[in-house]
């Protein structure tokens, strides 16, 4: 894992890509007219950055498997402030994980800023689970469970459970904690055989 950084890290760094000159360049809103060298130019640049979003997102994914969450989010950021088309699968992909990151890091505040891109990505079991644990994270329950029970309207998903024995597990254990134990056995059962679910069954009827 830590060579696969390292060559990515370098592969970035041909690209002529800087973190501290991205920054610089995205607080930037000065109009200028551009010479005919200067647009050539930048013809040339947006090749090159067609495959810095990328290669953000292999960094950032990189560090989210190595469990270096902090990391992970820095390389998320970057990659998300480009101007990206939604539907392209690395880019959900990139959202979703930067969302978990987030939260793996006890920033789970911060990820409530995901409410202004739900109308871009909110339309899976996948965002919408994530925006569950995201508000649930917050102690925002009753919008925790809207978005668990959305989730579970959804016939596909990518992350296995999150339309289904998952999101039936988060909603029974807010209900739980919340002290409504019929509604979360209720919620549970409907796990099926899922077994923290099936835990936490023996543990409320004994």
């Amino acid at each position: 894992m830590l060579r696969n950084i390292r060559l990515l890290e370098q592969e970035l760094k041909n690209s002529g890509w800087d973190a501290e000159a991205h920054a610089t360049q995205l607080d930037q809103n000065i109009a200028k007219q551009d010479t005919d060298a200067e647009q050539k130019s930048k013809i040339t640049d947006a090749k090159k950055e067609q495959q810095i979003p990328y290669l953000l997102y292999q960094l950032g994914k990189s560090y989210y498997m190595a469990e270096d969450y902090n990391e992970a989010c820095f390389w998320f950021a970057h990659g998300l402030s480009y101007d990206l088309e939604p539907k392209l699968e690395y880019v959900i992909d990139m959202v979703e994980t930067y969302g978990y990151a987030l939260i793996n890091s006890g920033r789970a505040g911060e990820a409530l800023f995901f409410e202004n891109i739900y109308e871009e990505f909110g339309n899976s079991a996948d965002f919408q689970f994530l925006m569950g644990l995201i508000y649930m994270n917050n102690a925002m329950f009753d919008a925790a469970v809207g978005e668990f029970l959305k989730a579970v309207k959804h016939r596909d998903c990518r992350m296995a459970g999150v339309n289904s024995y998952a999101a039936y597990y988060n909603v029974g254990v807010i209900y739980e904690c919340l002290g409504k134990i019929s509604e979360a056995k209720y919620y549970y059962q409907r796990c099926g055989s899922y077994e923290p679910a099936k835990k936490r069954l023996r543990l409320i009827k004994s």
